[in-house]
């Protein structure tokens, strides 16, 4: 993980993908096969895409700082329909993904100085 990068955001963010992904994983393998058929089938389908694109922007944001933002957006996108479905990780993993992605959104990387002590002033004389 990169220096500038939003350490806790980006993990904040990944561990709530990580909750709405296992939380849909586990309802559809209680389903049957005739439940992929219904409406249900549909909306667990796009929320496990939408959570899984939502991971994905958290490990962006390790990968790739300095578009921190936009990786942020996505992911808040990406929860924010799930939330009425009920099922997304018991709502706990869409409020992990808000919040790590607007933490990420909101990081200032640090300041590299280029010189750590100025010079003194000459004296003219």
């Amino acid at each position: 993980m990169r220096q500038d990068a939003p350490k806790i955001g980006a993990t904040l963010t990944i561990v709530g993908g990580l909750v709405v992904l296992a939380v849909n994983a586990m309802i559809s393998i209680n389903n049957t096969r005739a439940d992929w058929e219904s409406i249900l089938g549909y909306l667990l389908a796009i929320d496990l895409v939408l959570a899984a694109v939502a991971t994905s922007m958290g490990v962006l944001m390790t990968q790739k700082p300095e578009s921190r933002t936009t990786w942020g957006v996505i992911a808040i996108i990406c929860a924010i329909p799930s939330l009425p479905f009920g099922f997304s990780g018991f709502v706990i993993g869409i409020v992990l993904i808000v919040v790590g992605a607007v933490l990420a959104m909101r990081f200032k990387p640090p300041v590299e100085s280029t010189s750590a002590v100025a010079p003194p002033p000459r004296q003219s004389q």
